[in-house]
């Protein structure tokens, strides 16, 4: 007899494996296994020859169990030994889960030489991840290209009458947020200190960073100026910004933007934030921003 999947009779035009064998009554009382009978069914199976699969895993040098004592959505864990080290004892082994063309893959050996990761079909497990957060947000040649707009610069197109009214009234608003000088570094009332860069998120994020002393890194990066300590004076400022040149910090990497990195079941923390903090730094937009005079502003 030949089933088919259940569910699917219409399609297959079988019987579902379920319905039509595997959910059925016996036929008899005779075929029906009851629980003396099951006590017994492990011994009556080995006798006629019949023994369960005993497949054990090898990672690397390591010889792991037939099964995992504890598993998580993108890991399993298994009791392991190295059977070339005569009496080492039994050890736990974390196997990572990935998941690639909607496969669940065991990673069982990563080349970092070679850049090489070596993966065999998984029963389930893993994470897709299809975005990398963070990295998003204008860029530098996009933030400085505003700039020019907002300091008298004609866009290269065609402005309809209520386009030019809307960008006299921008270039209007950001009197105090722009010069052709330089960046512009201003304090409200209220002790809000933000530096007009107008260099893009990625190079900010570099910024904040590298001046660490002067800027608030509390905040978060913003595409067109960084929020820097309220009580940050010119020559606090001037300090800060002396010698900058030729060290650069890359940006800190948090836990979510580890989390959402693509492979990182693969790689060893330090490998993945410094694969992140590369991606999420601009050091030429950074670099540019700081050789520009900063032009101290009270509102």
């Amino acid at each position: 007899m030949v089933f088919g999947r259940d569910g699917l009779t219409k399609q297959t035009g079988l019987d579902g494996i379920w319905a039509g064998l595997l959910g059925q009554p016996p036929r008899n009382g005779a075929s029906r296994v009851d629980p003396t009978l099951s006590r017994q069914l492990e011994k009556l199976l080995q006798k006629i020859g019949i023994q369960g699969l005993h497949k054990h895993r090898k990672i690397g040098p390591f010889k792991l169990a037939a099964r995992a004592f504890d598993a998580g959505p993108t890991w399993e864990d298994y009791l392991a030994e190295n059977p070339a080290l005569p009496g080492d004892q039994v050890r736990r082994i974390r196997i990572y889960l990935l998941l690639l063309a909607g496969r669940s893959w065991r990673v069982t050996w990563i080349d970092f030489k070679r850049r090489c990761c070596f993966v065999e079909p998984a029963d389930g497990g893993g994470k897709a991840r299809w975005i990398f957060p963070g990295t998003g947000g204008a860029s530098f040649a996009l933030s400085r290209a505003i700039r020019d707009v907002l300091l008298g610069a004609d866009p290269p197109a065609r402005l309809t009458s209520r386009a030019e009214a809307r960008l006299a009234g921008a270039r209007e608003a950001a009197i105090n947020m722009v010069h052709p000088g330089g960046t512009v570094i201003s304090r409200d009332s209220g002790r809000d200190v933000r530096w007009w860069t107008w260099a893009g998120l990625r190079a900010n994020a570099t910024l904040i960073a590298t001046l660490s002393s002067v800027a608030d890194t509390a905040q978060r990066a913003e595409e067109f100026f960084v929020r820097l300590r309220s009580d940050v004076t010119p020559d606090m400022w001037h300090a800060a910004v002396t010698g900058t040149e030729g060290r650069l910090c890359l940006p800190a990497v948090d836990d979510k933007a580890l989390d959402g990195l693509k492979f990182s079941a693969a790689l060893p923390r330090h490998l993945a934030e410094a694969t992140l903090a590369a991606r999420l730094a601009d050091l030429g937009g950074a670099e540019i921003t700081l050789a520009e005079p900063a032009r101290f502003l009270t509102l």
